[in-house]
């Protein structure tokens, strides 16, 4: 059975494409970055390969998102207008929150963006709630404590 999706309540432009495309790249790379940092400072075995192993899928992720940007010559506006990856901050606790927010960015992309003509990122960014998913069920009780902080 395929994916249901939220309903779509405002329409993805290719600007919103190019500009999109790229903001997530950089969060992607920003956790990768931070997460890989964090793993080997975790307290527990378990911790240490959930944060590893997203950071890992983050990063490929980041590098299948800058795929997907458009590189339109009409469409550089909307490129260099993309916001950098803000700061993800120190500690686990911080990174976990940056990884809930990348998940609420990307369901919200799931609404806007077209079925058809954004497939390619829908699929992917599927994909990365499914590997956040899949990541969650032993990243979260393996941080609780004082274990990462």
């Amino acid at each position: 059975m395929p994916p249901t999706d939220p309903v779509r309540t405002e329409l993805w432009t290719q600007q919103d494409a190019a500009r999109g495309y790229t903001e997530l790249a950089r969060r992607c790379e920003a956790l990768f970055a931070t997460l890989g940092r964090l793993a080997p400072q975790l307290g527990s075995d378990a911790a240490t390969v959930a944060v590893a192993t997203l950071a890992r899928r983050l990063g490929r992720h980041s590098a299948a998102w800058a795929a997907l940007v458009p590189e339109s010559v009409l469409l550089e506006d909307a490129r260099a207008s993309a916001q950098e990856a803000p700061p993800v901050g120190d500690g686990i606790d911080a990174a976990l929150a940056a990884v809930d927010a990348l998940r609420v960015d990307l369901e919200r992309f799931l609404t806007r963006s077209s079925d058809v003509a954004d497939a390619d990122a829908r699929a992917l960014a599927r994909a990365v709630l499914g590997d956040i998913d899949a990541s969650w069920a032993e990243l979260r009780p393996s941080t609780t404590g004082s274990a990462g902080r």
